[in-house]
């Protein structure tokens, strides 16, 4: 094999390889957008689903001032941002927060994201692992 043959032979293996890390880029972007679009829905709809249910039934949460959990004593007191590890990258929640009537604010557990680790000292964002609870 000439020398001229053995360069054009790895400059079509660099390229190949170079395509294959822009797919894997893009995939890598799709599904970490899905991720974020997924558990943003979720987390919506579980306090829309919380807030607006029948009144006659307990709200999914309970006030730790007054104590009610009354689905009337709760409005929706805007959102935190969440940024959260996957094997995807980083995924950045809007996180909905709750205030009670009597003007608590609702500490929420959600069903698909695992309480905030507390840090020692450090600014900056606060970042968890996304993981599958089987």
């Amino acid at each position: 094999m000439s020398i001229l043959a053995q360069s054009e032979s790895r400059s079509s293996a660099r390229r190949k390889l170079e395509e294959i890390a822009v797919v894997l880029r893009a995939v890598r972007s799709v599904s970490r957008r899905c991720l974020e679009l997924t558990i943003q829905g979720l987390l919506n709809r579980w306090v829309t689903a919380g807030l607006a249910g029948d009144p006659r039934e307990p709200a999914p949460w309970c006030c730790p001032r007054c104590e009610t959990d009354k689905r009337s004593a709760f409005r929706r007191n805007g959102s935190y941002t969440r940024r959260l590890q996957s094997l995807a990258g980083l995924v950045v929640l809007q996180v909905p927060r709750l205030r009670c009537r009597c003007g608590a604010h609702i500490p929420l557990r959600f069903p698909v994201l695992e309480p905030r680790a507390a840090t020692g000292g450090t600014s900056g964002s606060q970042s968890s692992r996304v993981s599958a609870k089987g």
